[in-house]
């Protein structure tokens, strides 16, 4: 058990802007969503990476922007209204500082937003929480700023991130253990009150050096299962990555299982991206070394489905085509839908600028591949799909270095609605 550490006095009111995205546009080959818009900063500042993370939930969308503001790093609030989507808050660290990465990772739930900031103070890592308050619910305000018991330079604790109700989530893929060395750590901590204390350290129960332990994480919306990936754990002779899952019981978290796809080939990097939880009985993983159609390691995305106490697989989703690269590097789920980005070619560059495909589940077919969706104004390297989330019928994807007036790497976001 630890306690909160970071926790910030005196929290940091933030101005709520107000700004119009470009208007909705009705683009082709949408196949099966009505209309894209597409979302930048009001305050483009050139490098911003705007799009390195994105997390939507209803009307309200978040959009990172891990160099913005002089390379510390933000993160913006968007609202859906008649009219569209429309920027009403930026968020940045009370404490910033260079290099922070602060919104490479992002999550809301309900009137929380999580955002990491796994290269603050040397790799240190920090996970900032804020709160939405207000009769007219657009303002945000910092609550805390989570950092490790036992907080160590270069270890990117927040690497990966995870929220539910009031329980949040942070992986350190190069996090040490005593006498094991970097094999990786997550910490969770619970919210009573407005009180946010670390309640747990997570290892893996087969402790070894280099699994990347954290670089994946996810958590049930109730926060009494927790997924963790480890993208490089061995299985035998094999490094093909895993998940460990841990249930809460009596107050205390323990494993449950460690889960390593049927036969999965050497080097897949299962559990190398962030993890998605659908209910409680559904959970989506990548694998952005997996192979797909012909033999091609164009990556993939594996769908577990827990029976009794065990998590087994369900489905293993490729790319239709051959030319995708990294597919699985990010991925969501939201009932029958699931979207995953692939930002890479088959030559590991994304010169058309990177694609994102939608699957959906019909109960006698499976899951199919519905479309792949490319940015309307698509340019070279823009890293389209590099970032992707989806609640409902609409699906956010970044694209978090497009170039724009304002300077190369800028970054921009897309919202589509209706999707089906």
């Amino acid at each position: 058990m630890g306690s909160l550490s970071g926790l910030v006095a005196g929290m940091c009111l933030l101005t709520t802007t107000m700004a119009t995205a470009a208007p909705l546009t009705s683009a082709p080959n949408l196949e099966v969503c009505s209309s894209v818009q597409r979302l930048g900063p009001i305050d483009p500042g050139g490098s911003d990476e705007f799009g390195s993370h994105v997390a939507i939930e209803g009307n309200v969308a978040v959009v990172g922007a891990a160099f913005a503001n002089e390379f510390e790093g933000a993160a913006y609030v968007f609202e859906q209204s008649n009219t569209g989507w429309t920027q009403r808050a930026k968020l940045v660290a009370s404490d910033p500082s260079f290099l922070a990465e602060f919104g490479e990772n992002v999550r809301i739930s309900q009137d929380t937003i999580l955002i990491g900031a796994p290269g603050d103070r040397d790799g240190i890592g920090a996970m900032y929480v804020f709160r939405r308050i207000g009769s007219g619910n657009t303002t945000w305000v910092e609550d805390a700023k989570l950092t490790a018991s036992d907080p160590m330079a270069g270890s990117f604790f927040a690497d990966s991130i995870a929220l539910g109700s009031n329980i949040a989530v942070a992986g350190a893929d190069l996090g040490s253990v005593p006498g094991f060395g970097a094999t990786g750590t997550a910490y969770v901590f619970r919210r009573v009150g407005r009180a946010w204390t670390q309640e747990a350290k997570l290892v893996a129960g087969d402790l070894t050096l280099g699994a990347g332990f954290g670089s994946g994480s996810a958590v049930t919306a109730k926060g009494d299962l927790i997924a963790i990936g480890a993208g490089s754990a061995p299985s035998g002779t094999t490094v093909p990555g895993a998940v460990y899952f841990f249930r809460r019981a009596g107050g205390a978290w323990t494993q449950q299982q460690k889960f390593v796809p049927n036969g999965a080939p050497d080097g897949e990097f299962f559990g190398d991206s962030n993890l998605n939880f659908s209910g409680s009985k559904t959970l989506l993983v990548g694998a952005i070394f997996g192979v797909g159609p012909s033999g091609v390691q164009t990556g993939a995305a594996y769908v577990l489905r827990q029976s009794g106490d065990q998590w087994l697989q369900d489905s293993r989703l490729t790319p239709a085509d051959t030319t995708a690269r990294f597919f699985g590097t990010r991925l969501g789920i939201s009932g029958s839908t699931i979207v995953v980005g692939a930002p890479f070619t088959e030559d590991f560059t994304n010169p058309e600028g990177g694609a994102a495909y939608v699957f959906h589940r019909d109960n006698a077919a499976g899951w199919t591949q519905r479309a792949k969706l490319k940015a309307f104004d698509a340019t070279p390297f823009d890293n389209f799909g590099g970032y992707v989330a989806i609640d409902g019928s609409t699906i956010l994807i970044g694209a978090e270095d497009q170039n724009a007036p304002s300077g190369t790497d800028e970054g921009a976001a897309y919202v589509y609605t209706d999707c089906r």
